[in-house]
């Protein structure tokens, strides 16, 4: 790494926003109406504790480790059991983007261009992230900030254009009963914080520490992102329908039009996907070869991005493309995997760093 290669927290924040966008818009609102039907509304704001207590353990455990997560794991855990944990996430993050790639690729063919092979679409995607993945974060980071702005618009433009024809009583009637529910569909959007704790393994590029109020804005607007677009499925499809759909946004958006114009917003929802798809894959692959480096004692890490990518690429072709054993991923495995390894550890750094007075 070179003194040049560093971020700011505002850009460490704006990979962050744009890397959740990605997880949530594969996932939700579909994932939230199958859990709770039209409870599913409350799951945002039923998501803010567990999300407070996520926040407050990485802060209690980071402030302190201007290395990011590699020297939080070494300096607590021991040179030797840091090294190889750090070794372990990175062989995750490789698995990780492949399975991205992969279900990126299912989504383009079930959606948009269906009759095509799904190798051409993971191959495309793995080449362009590698690229980025190969050189530095700097770069990457700073297209974040530009997606942002223009992800931000897409949603508010969407908004908008469905915001005449939502039928609200769609989203009733809401019981007291169903708060068990939404608890539970808060509890998978708190999860998208899972992605915080993985890209603390940048921590060492930051040229200052991540503050509270450099993040908690931007949750906020990824919450009402999220609530923003459940009432739009919830309001047009209804809860039933949208927890059959496996892409309830893309269909929203497909349909729309602008002033009654025969064009649809398919680009919309295609630059919704490959955008986000790219800064999270490219990070992920980024940190694989920094992980790996670390562990391995290699000088660099550019000359590991390519044959991570590689491996992300042959994960991803690995994988099942049937639809039955996809959602089962998308659903079940990768979400539980995401939660453990990024909040399982937490508890016990914890003790240990409370042990060895590290806190």
């Amino acid at each position: 790494m070179t003194r040049r290669d560093t971020i700011s927290p505002r850009q460490f924040v704006a990979c962050a926003f744009v890397a959740a966008l990605s997880l949530l818009i594969r996932r939700f609102p579909r994932a939230l109406a199958e859990r709770a039907g039209a409870a599913a509304v409350l799951a945002a704001p039923l998501s803010v504790l567990p999300l407070a207590v996520g926040l407050a353990a990485a802060f209690a455990l980071c402030r302190k480790k201007p290395a990011g997560v590699p020297g939080l794991l070494t300096d607590t855990l021991g040179q030797a059991a840091g090294r190889v944990l750090t070794g372990v996430y990175g062989l995750w993050f490789v698995g990780y983007a492949g399975f991205l790639l992969r279900s990126g690729a299912e989504r383009f063919l079930t959606t948009v261009y269906t009759g095509t092979q799904p190798w051409l679409f993971v191959g495309i995607m793995a080449l362009v992230c590698a690229l980025a993945a190969a050189g530095r974060c700097a770069p990457i980071a700073r297209a974040a900030m530009i997606f942002r702005r223009g992800m931000l618009a897409l949603v508010a433009l969407v908004a908008l254009l469905t915001a005449k024809d939502l039928d609200l009583a769609l989203l009733q009637p809401l019981k007291l009963s169903d708060l068990r529910a939404a608890a539970a569909a808060g509890l998978e959007v708190a999860n998208l914080l899972s992605i915080g704790f993985f890209l603390g393994f940048l921590g060492a590029r930051l040229d200052k520490p991540v503050r509270l109020t450099d993040a908690a804005p931007w949750i906020a607007v990824l919450l009402g992102i999220i609530a923003l677009m459940t009432v739009e499925c919830l309001g047009m499809f209804g809860q039933e329908l949208t927890a059959m759909m496996r892409f309830p946004y893309f269909m929203l958006v497909r349909d729309l039009t602008v002033l009654g114009a025969l064009e649809r917003l398919e680009p919309i929802v295609i630059v919704l996907w490959f955008f986000p798809d790219f800064i999270l894959i490219s990070l992920l692959l980024h940190m694989a070869a920094q992980n790996l480096r670390f562990a391995l004692g290699a000088r660099t890490h550019r000359l590991l991005a390519p044959v991570c990518a590689a491996l992300a690429v042959a994960a991803a072709l690995a994988l099942p493309g049937g639809t039955d054993q996809q959602q089962t991923l998308s659903e079940s495995l990768v979400p539980l995997l995401c939660a453990a390894f990024a909040f399982a550890p937490v508890p016990a750094l914890l003790l240990a760093a409370a042990f060895r007075k590290k806190l």
